[in-house]
C-alpha cells in the first residue's frame, strides 16, 4: 500500500468536505483510473488527471508519495 494525496476541482469537490485534499491508501499497482470509485466519482465525471503539472493517462500507475489533481469536464457557453 501507498499513500497519496487527491485534489478535488470544480464541481468534484462536492466529494471532499470543504473542498480540502483527500489522503488515500492505495494498492502499490494502482492506476489513475482506480481513484474515481475510490472517491465515490460516477464513471466518466473526471476528465483530466494530473500529476505534477502533467496530464496523465487513466492507465499511469500511481506513484508513491504522490499528490494528484483532478478535474471534470467543464462545459458552458
Amino acid at each position: 500500500m501507498k499513500k497519496i494525496m487527491v485534489r478535488l476541482h470544480g464541481a468534484l469537490q462536492i466529494h471532499s468536505p470543504g473542498g480540502a485534499p483527500v489522503k488515500l491508501e492505495v494498492d502499490d499497482g494502482a492506476t489513475f483510473a482506480d481513484l474515481p470509485p475510490r472517491l465515490g466519482l460516477v464513471p466518466g465525471e473526471v476528465a483530466l488527471y494530473v500529476l505534477g503539472s502533467l496530464s496523465v493517462s487513466p492507465d499511469v500507475v500511481i506513484p508513491t508519495g504522490a499528490t494528484v489533481d483532478l478535474y471534470p469536464l467543464y462545459d458552458g457557453g
